[in-house]
């Protein structure tokens, strides 16, 4: 009966190492691992084809416009006062098509439709509100002109062209205009059509021009961005969603240097799994012609799953001087004129306008920027975009993107409409692009936490147990051992043995 015990004892207690060990040092995780990487695959009939196909939770969009309250003082001097209205939300629709899969190079070519439906419950205010705003096409048309020449007579009568036909130095229009359904830009279209400014020879019509209407958000609802071909993750996870072209090119052509015209990371919708804290995340942003680069700030609990918290690298707003690697993001030819903090240039992704990117209400940005202006109030909570991100899978919990968009105007003598302009960073409007995971896929990642979270308790307890059965079995087992051999011995001492012998 002994031996039968330390026999089972030892036999559970080896058997259970033999088997638990692999999965405790690693081989557990590597299981769910595998399901993970094998369920983030862009396959049509897997769990995440209809997900990746088209955004399957609400994603809004909102608008905040900045109004500009005294317009005819402005052109005298005066800093401008702005009133922030809105904010405007639609509800955006993010759908591929033209998918067509590619086995050999194990990726995937498509299209993003983008559509926007206006959300008057939601909102503060109406598509029919006016506003009165800085006139974009013209400030455009002026820095245009000045980096052509400097001859002020041909400034001058640049200025008074336009002028006639009735342009001033802001536009008031609607919401609706002013967003997606476009204002009367036929002015433009006249002053560049004319002999004299034809005969200059640079007389180039913008795209956006040619229907005689121009809005913020020119084609941008119900059209594509753009072709994509991306990475399916099927042969290595890592690929899974990272573009390899954009319009069929693995770079733009925009900036100047290969670094700044790179395409990295995804299109923003998905991320490949098995994310660790010092990852950096990027996506292609077509809008702004670039790449944006995301950093790990903290690790947070929501609702029971855990999250990277991930907000723009701060590097991307610093100056030259700050971060050399911007040089190649810098318009002018003497890097250093690129001095401010907090702004991206935007001018070589929008014909040469001089149109930047920065927190709303210049939050992080040099002081100045702010001080330019009235109005503006920044705060971290409410202006700073971010993403939070379950590490395991990938999975986006919460998004809020947040941008606001500027020109600079300049005070140029030379030209009646700005000669007593106050130079300044004007903002705009500024848009935020918020998304929140739906209660059934947070769910799969709260069982999926508690899963590995139980496991990394259970698994001491399991290798205590297996261990303790094993030793008691060696114990046991010694203990029988020294007991039989004790027994021989006593058998062989035993003083009838010798008598009989």
């Amino acid at each position: 009966m002994g031996k039968l015990i330390w026999i089972i004892l030892l036999g559970s207690g080896l058997s259970g190492l033999v088997v638990f060990l692999p999965l405790a040092i690693g081989g557990f995780e590597a299981l769910i691992n595998f399901s993970v990487a094998k369920e983030l695959r862009i396959t049509e009939g897997n769990v995440l084809w209809d997900k990746w196909k088209k955004a399957p939770i609400p994603v809004y969009f909102k608008a905040r416009i900045f109004n500009l309250t005294n317009p005819e003082e402005i052109q005298r001097g005066s800093k401008p006062i702005l009133n922030e209205l809105g904010p405007y939300v639609y509800l955006e629709t993010l759908e591929k098509f033209d998918i067509t899969p590619d086995d050999e190079t194990d990726t995937i070519r498509y299209r993003i439709v983008h559509t926007y439906h206006f959300r008057p419950e939601l909102s503060n205010g109406s598509v029919d509100d006016m506003i009165t705003f800085i006139n974009i096409p013209l400030v455009g048309m002026a820095k245009a002109a000045h980096d052509f020449t400097d001859d002020g007579f041909m400034l001058s009568t640049m200025d008074n062209m336009i002028s006639e036909r009735g342009e001033k130095l802001t536009k008031t229009h609607t919401v609706k205009e002013f967003l997606f359904d476009g204002f009367s830009v036929q002015a433009f279209l006249d002053f560049l059509n004319d002999p004299i400014v034809q005969a200059s020879g640079e007389a180039e019509i913008p795209e956006e021009f040619k229907d005689g209407k121009m809005s913020l958000l020119e084609g941008k609802n119900g059209t594509s961005d753009g072709w994509y071909r991306v990475g399916t993750g099927k042969q290595v996870s890592s690929d899974f969603a990272r573009i390899y072209t954009w319009n069929d090119n693995s770079s733009v052509r925009v900036w100047k240097d290969n670094s700044c015209n790179a395409i990295n990371g995804t299109d923003g919708m998905f991320y490949s799994p098995f994310i660790t804290e010092d990852k950096e995340l990027e996506f292609f942003a077509s809008q702004l012609c670039r790449s944006l680069k995301f950093v790990h700030t903290e690790t947070i609990d929501k609702d029971g799953v855990l999250c990277y918290h991930y907000e723009m690298d701060e590097t991307i707003y610093q100056n030259v001087e700050k971060n050399p690697a911007n040089w190649c993001f810098c318009p002018e030819k003497d890097v250093s004129k690129c001095n401010i903090n907090g702004l991206i240039h935007l001018s070589p992704c929008a014909h040469g306008a001089p149109l930047f990117v920065s927190h709303p209400h210049f939050f992080g940005g040099d002081e100045f920027l702010r001080d330019s202006v009235v109005g503006l109030n920044p705060n971290r909570e409410k202006h700073v975009g971010y993403f939070d991100i379950h590490p395991k899978t990938a999975m986006t919990l919460e998004v809020r993107h947040r941008f606001q968009f500027n020109m600079m105007v300049q005070q140029w003598p030379s030209m009646q409409t700005f000669a007593k302009v106050q130079s300044t960073m004007l903002p705009i409007f500024w848009i935020e692009e918020s998304a929140d995971i739906d209660e059934e896929s947070k769910g799969m990642a709260r069982l999926l936490d508690r899963i590995l979270s139980t496991w990394s308790f259970i698994k001491w307890i399991l290798l205590l147990m297996f261990t303790t059965l094993t030793g008691a079995g060696v114990f046991l087992m010694q203990q029988y051992n020294k007991a039989n051999k004790t027994q021989l011995l006593n058998k062989k001492l035993n003083p009838e043995n010798f008598i009989k012998q």
